[in-house]
């Protein structure tokens, strides 16, 4: 993974970039400004999975019976929705997120294949923080990969100086739940 995004900044010809992850996404963005701390300047975190906080393992058993394992359609949707908050659901059900969860339907016979793919453990954060590369977290307090405020905390902990949001009435993907302050949020940490 590291090597691939060398690989991708490379040919960019980009030698240093704000990263932007969300999701699994928060996790690689981690592990590479971890290993390569010249190339970020800056690193957000949206719905951070793993990194500070181990995954909730009733969400792992669901994920791999309903997802991996045993997954249908209409499986794999309600996964899906159960990652956002209550008021959201209804929204899950309209375009452009419609055309997403039916992307991820059709996807998942080869994510994950063979399991082969790192999970999103926790990490040792300790040279993230002793690089001094800005960081946000941005966290739904009802949170169903982990405990939202409980990981807010690791956060503030683990990395001295990070900037933490835990919005209320969001789940995993805040960034669905909460669009409005997520970007806001996003354009000013990037524009700092």
């Amino acid at each position: 993974m590291i090597q691939w995004i060398d690989e991708s900044l490379d040919r960019l010809g980009v030698e240093r970039a704000a990263f932007v992850g969300a999701s699994m996404g928060t996790w690689m963005a981690t592990r590479y400004a971890i290993a390569r701390p010249d190339r970020v300047e800056r690193l957000a975190l949206v719905g951070p999975s793993g990194i500070v906080s181990s995954l909730r393992t009733g969400w792992l058993l669901r994920a791999f019976t309903d997802v991996i394992f045993r997954p249908s359609s209409a499986k794999i949707e309600a996964f899906v929705e159960s990652l956002v908050a209550p008021e959201t659901r209804k929204r899950m059900r309209t375009d452009p997120w419609h055309q997403s969860v039916q992307l991820m339907i059709l996807g998942i016979g080869t994510f994950r294949r063979g399991l082969r793919e790192p999970l999103p453990l926790r990490c040792n954060v300790e040279p993230l923080a002793d690089s001094g590369i800005p960081v946000l977290a941005i966290i739904g307090r009802e949170e169903a990969l982990h405990d939202g405020p409980k990981m807010a905390e690791r956060f503030r902990q683990r990395l001295p100086g990070v900037q933490v949001r835990l919005l209320d009435d969001a789940n995993h993907l805040v960034f669905i739940d909460q669009q409005e302050l997520v970007s806001e949020e996003l354009r000013t940490f990037l524009g700092q």
